[in-house]
């Protein structure tokens, strides 16, 4: 006799709903640079979340000017012509503490142009939202967003890797979290899925989709598409930067 046939594997059903995180519909708000600089104790190394091909990931406390949000993630970028690698340009051809140089022009343009892009962009549960900026001329340009404490889908995947287990105890994990299920995984691939169909649908590319730049919340729960916008910045960058990789940015939400 044949042998009976296996049991179907139970599909996987996931909510039809996009997660209840809803970004805040207010435009970017103009910060000043003292501000930020109080909120990260002058962008201490104990607040430094990630480092990648655009500048530095710094934990920061709730802003006196975005009292509702709480922690937030400041990205201060590392612009061509302020001396190329250092935490968000203290290298020794910035003007001071994060100073630009001359030959940033083109490239404080571009990161202009994209906080532009992000703020006309119209808010969705799975992007990330630009919270507020500053450029400021003495100090390198820098962009506020909610702090994501659940991580990188790919800290999130290699939980145990060197690179990982910094980043993410930097967040706040004493021991690297659980393994995603597969029903999470899916999930996020269906958040980040979301977050492209809505920036075509505005004619809006990302330009850089990878697992550093999904986030997740603490939970893991839900997820949000980041670095939208800062692509071309940070690829420039990083052929500037000998070993400076987008991928090992994490921190933000």
């Amino acid at each position: 006799a044949a042998p009976a046939a296996a049991p179907a594997a139970a599909p996987v059903t996931l909510p039809s709903q996009p997660p209840a995180v809803i970004p805040s519909t207010d435009a970017p708000l103009e910060l000043t640079y003292d501000e930020l600089s109080a909120a990260t104790s002058s962008f201490a190394e104990s607040a430094l979340v990630g480092v990648g091909g655009f500048g530095s990931v710094y934990q920061s406390e709730a802003l006196p000017s975005l009292p509702q949000q709480g922690a937030c993630a400041v990205k201060r970028l590392t612009v061509m012509g302020d001396g190329g690698a250092g935490r968000g340009g203290r290298a020794s051809g910035g003007r001071g503490r994060g100073g630009r140089g001359a030959g940033a022009d083109s490239s404080l343009k571009e990161a202009m142009k994209e906080v532009e892009l992000l703020g006309r962009c119209t808010p969705h549960a799975n992007l990330l939202p630009l919270l507020g900026y500053c450029f400021e001329a003495a100090h390198a340009p820098c962009l506020v967003f909610p702090l994501c404490l659940g991580g990188t889908l790919e800290d999130r995947l290699m939980p145990h890797s060197a690179a990982a287990r910094t980043r993410l105890s930097a967040l706040g994990w004493a021991v690297p979290p659980a393994p995603l299920a597969w029903r999470v995984r899916l999930a996020v691939l269906r958040d980040a899925a979301r977050a492209l169909a809505h920036l075509h649908a505005q004619h809006l590319l990302h330009g850089d989709v990878k697992p550093s730049n999904i986030l997740l919340d603490a939970a893991g729960s839900s997820a949000r598409l980041a670095d939208f916008g800062l692509a071309r910045v940070a690829k420039r960058q990083e052929s500037a930067v000998p070993g400076a990789s987008t991928a090992s940015v994490s921190g933000v939400k």
